[in-house]
């Protein structure tokens, strides 16, 4: 019985990827750190990141940013995010 114990204990680690948008996202993986195989990977801000992909990140922060904002607009927000 121990060793299915131990067994289990192995499959409920996970790795754990954030994305750095906000004090949120952070927030809410902070949270799952028990979890994690070891250190959180920052999909967006880690060590050696080519400057490409921090580019296209910026890029892509800058643009869900200005959509999310459309939320709150009475007819339009409605409309960009109707599913």
């Amino acid at each position: 019985m121990p060793k299915q114990r131990k067994k289990l204990h192995h499959l409920s680690k996970a790795w754990l990827i954030s994305v750095d948008m906000g004090y949120g996202h952070e927030r809410a993986a902070y949270g799952l750190k028990d979890l994690a195989y070891g250190d959180r990977v920052v999909a967006n801000n880690y060590p050696g990141i080519p400057a490409s992909d921090r580019k296209l990140w910026r890029q892509s922060q800058y643009f869900y940013n200005k959509v999310s904002r459309l939320k709150a607009l009475p007819v339009i927000g409605n409309l960009v995010f109707e599913g």
